[in-house]
């Protein structure tokens, strides 16, 4: 593995950081509370679910097809439908074939 010693574990730190914002942490609700209810597409029962902005105020293309695809695997049909629209609206990834995959 070019750029690594054996053994050397991959340091995601600077990725996770970059889809996440500082401190990497989109991951806990404490945290996700911290963040403005306008950047989930789902407020449910205290729980802010499905983000798709970044701490930072940022669209994420990342994270919308993230939201499209959990939506569609637990069933919640009309956030599915509005993270489609959103990754529509924001030109998000619009090549032919991906957008016929989504349909599927």
């Amino acid at each position: 593995m070019a750029g690594r010693e054996k053994g050397e574990v991959a340091k995601f730190g600077p990725m996770l950081e970059k889809l996440t914002g500082k401190g990497g942490k989109y991951l806990a609700q404490k945290r996700r509370k911290e963040v403005p209810a306008s950047r989930f597409l789902l407020v449910k029962g205290g729980k802010r679910l499905f983000p798709v902005y970044l701490p930072n105020g940022q669209f994420s293309c990342k994270l919308c097809l993230a939201a499209i695809h959990r939506a569609g695997q637990y069933g919640y049909k009309e956030v599915e439908a509005k993270a489609r629209r959103l990754y529509k609206q924001h030109g998000c990834g619009a090549t032919k074939e991906v957008i016929k995959k989504l349909r599927k």
